[in-house]
């Protein structure tokens, strides 16, 4: 477990130093943006029209169909042709004008603007390709990406069991983007409110709502170091703090490889090189007591924030075999897991996968066995580090 965590905090490290090795646009399948012209129509004062359109004569039939004058027998015939505009002509407008027919000269019907030539994401032949990426600086898109595919070669998976500063960040989500290569990954506010942990539900591409997360200041003390007058920052035992999983408690996670937990403090507290010794039974007051944790159930037991808990097969799975999301088996035991605050509702994930890449991941990290020694086994593993590397990682678990 202890070996586990120490490599769960060498491959963060290397995450959010790099994220993704290589541009992420370049892994993933794109598709051309949909192009089409843009006209601003507006009606004159007998023509409420105010839209916009893909072709001059789209306005034109706006127009029309929306004619009506205030007083009756006042149709409109001969009208002149339906404008034309050059690409020079980007931000003229031309009028179209008709004849009365009951009486004697013309009339402006409504005003046509050439706002230009657009490309627009998602191409109606590819709806899911709604991410706009702009290569050439001119404000339109020039590539659309299916979200999902982005997500994935961000890799945001190696972001679990980091913490970011969240002092003067406010809002509740932010976004991560790595400069060099593209990745973004989200963080949510922790329930305590100092910090930014992974959030693997959230997605950065397409939501323009998220805001960038902008750099806070983050020391790295050798015990303890004061933040502010009611928080510190110490280091701690990521196996104290983190679950199987890699999942931490609140205000704890890993910077810059290091593990490190945001403390309350009070008073004094704050400038001591250790965190303050805290009896909650005593001083429920204090920052840093936490409510108590509601009874685990018998067939339960607590997995990081959530629970794993034994359950009926027959009751969670159809005829088929096939089961609720968040149940399977492990060892031949039939478990769901249940996310926090869902009131006994099952967090979509499939756990059999993570366990069983986690108990391989534990045998080829035991060196004490002569099962699977081989590079060959160190999956993708193989890819991510170097033999200096692999030997770095033996030496820190042992």
């Amino acid at each position: 477990m202890k070996g586990l965590l120490s490599i769960l905090g060498l491959v963060i490290a290397l995450f959010i130093s790099s994220f993704a090795r290589a541009d992420i646009y370049s892994q993933v399948s794109y598709q051309t943006p949909q192009s089409s012209n843009s006209y601003y129509c507006i009606g004159s004062s007998y023509s409420d029209v105010r839209s916009v359109a893909s072709s001059p004569g789209e306005c034109v039939s706006l127009f029309i169909s929306s004619w009506n004058p205030p007083y009756a027998g006042n149709d409109i015939h001969n009208c002149s042709e339906t404008p034309t505009f050059t690409d020079s002509e980007i931000g003229n407008s031309k009028a179209y004008s008709c004849e009365w027919v009951n009486k004697q000269g013309g009339v402006v019907v409504g005003n046509i603007r050439y706002d230009g030539f657009n490309k627009t994401c998602p191409p109606s032949e590819y709806p899911n390709y709604i991410y706009e990426k702009d290569d050439d600086g001119d404000g339109q898109a020039d590539r659309c990406f299916n979200p999902m595919e982005l997500d994935n070669a961000s890799q945001c998976q190696n972001t679990v069991g980091s913490m970011l500063p969240a002092l003067t960040n406010t809002a509740s989500s932010v976004c991560v983007t790595d400069p060099t290569t593209g990745a973004r990954c989200g963080f949510s506010r922790s329930n305590m409110g100092n910090s930014y942990q992974a959030n693997l539900e959230m997605s950065c591409f397409g939501n323009d709502e998220i805001p960038e997360y902008t750099d806070e200041p983050m020391p790295e003390p050798e015990t303890c170091t004061k933040m502010n007058s009611n928080l510190m920052v110490c280091v701690a035992d990521p196996n104290e703090k983190c679950d199987f999983y890699g999942v931490c408690q609140d205000d704890c996670g890993y910077v810059n490889g290091n593990f490190y937990c945001f403390t309350p403090c009070v008073g004094a507290e704050c400038d001591a090189e250790t965190p303050p010794n805290v009896d909650c039974s005593a001083t429920p007051e204090h920052p840093s007591c936490v409510p108590a944790e509601p009874e685990i159930p018998e067939n339960c037991t607590k997995s990081g924030a959530g629970l794993i808990c034994k359950e009926d097969p027959a009751e969670k799975c159809d005829e088929q075999g096939v089961c609720q999301d968040g149940c399977g088996y492990i060892n031949g035991t039939f478990v769901c897991y249940q996310s926090p605050g869902s009131g006994g509702g099952l967090f979509d994930i499939n756990i059999q996968p993570i366990v069983d890449e986690l108990k391989a991941l534990n045998k080829k990290f035991d060196f004490n066995t002569t099962d699977k020694e081989g590079r060959s086994d160190w999956g993708s593993f193989d890819d991510l580090f170097g033999e200096e590397d692999m030997q770095k990682l033996r030496d820190d678990i042992e």
